[in-house]
């Protein structure tokens, strides 16, 4: 939590400061197009990536309607309206402005491990050696550093001696984060009301509820879907199904906490008046690193929440 100090700060000054500007008010209702994209969640343990979400594996890869909500790229349509926080002007040139970004309760499973290599080098091999899967595994010294650091608090010396050959670490999560924090940022201003390539930065802090499964795997699949023409295959889909082979699960916790987040904007373009706000493509970043603490053998999970709007108009108070 006393990491937690410096984003308060950050933020308490800014409304100190800038009070009269009131600068955690609403600025209007924006009707939007866009997608919110799933949590990317990665799991470490020291200096080592051992598991990571991939956009390639266990994703939807095209726009589809299955139970009424339409997916792209395993994410979802926004929903059309929400609210859009006051920006305050620095300049010709930069700005200040609030920053909201959440995810409602998900659940997100057969997270593959990092590979040695690229994930699009080991699945351009399967396709060059047409294969019908591959296998995914940490990298030599990562499973040396998981078998000297990480499992011997979960296994004995004969479990970790006798694990098959192709064993390797996936985790399970379902959760929720929200991340509310204060970033500015510039852009190029076009006459007086039209900006290009408007970019911000900022920090706050967030609130995540998550609960998690680590388990080791006698291996890890990734069955290879193809594009085929005349029964020939002659190109690999977007995504792939990736699972963990009989499931052993090492560890399972759940906790909720608040900690630092980390806020990213960009907007190609924008049209400001008085009245009203028009936006073409513009998406948000934001990313939380939540350390468990030394009784989890020194393991960190990031979440990563990003959306994209195609088209958006905001009507102004």
């Amino acid at each position: 939590m006393k990491y937690l100090l410096i984003p308060l700060l950050l933020i308490i000054s800014a409304w100190s400061v800038h009070a009269e500007d009131s600068w955690l008010t609403i600025d209007g209702i924006r009707i939007r197009y866009g997608v919110d994209l799933p949590p990317a969640e990665l799991f470490a343990v020291g200096e080592y990536d051992v598991a990571w979400s991939n956009s390639a594996i266990n994703v939807p890869p095209k726009m589809r309607r299955g139970g009424g909500t339409v997916t792209y790229y395993g994410g979802t349509v926004k929903f059309p309206l929400t609210i859009s926080f006051s920006e305050t002007l620095l300049n010709k040139w930069s700005f200040r402005q609030a920053y909201l970004n959440f995810s409602p309760t998900q659940t997100t499973k057969n997270i593959p491990p990092v590979p040695s290599a690229t994930m699009s080098a080991h699945l351009n091999e399967g396709f060059n050696n047409n294969s019908d899967y591959i296998y995914l595994k940490q990298s030599n010294n990562v499973r040396t550093h998981l078998k000297n650091n990480f499992l011997p608090k979960y296994l004995s010396s004969t479990q970790i001696n006798n694990l098959p050959t192709n064993w390797a670490i996936s985790y399970d999560i379902k959760g929720s984060a929200i991340m509310i924090g204060y970033m500015y940022g510039v852009f190029w201003p076009i006459r007086d009301i039209q900006r290009l390539f408007k970019a911000g930065l900022g920090v706050g802090i967030s609130r995540l509820d998550n609960s998690i499964n680590i388990n080791l795997c006698d291996s890890y699949t990734v069955t290879l879907n193809y594009i085929t023409e005349k029964g020939t295959r002659v190109g690999l889909e977007e995504s792939h199904e990736g699972k963990c082979n009989n499931p052993n699960n090492i560890v399972s916790f759940s906790y909720v906490e608040a900690s630092i987040s980390i806020g990213y904007h960009f907007t190609l373009w924008e049209r400001v008046s008085k009245d009203s706000i028009w936006k073409i493509i513009s998406g948000d970043v934001t990313m939380n690193i939540y350390t468990p603490g030394t009784g989890r053998n020194n393991t960190k999970f990031t979440t990563i929440l990003s959306s994209t709007e195609l088209l958006s108009y905001t009507y102004r108070f």
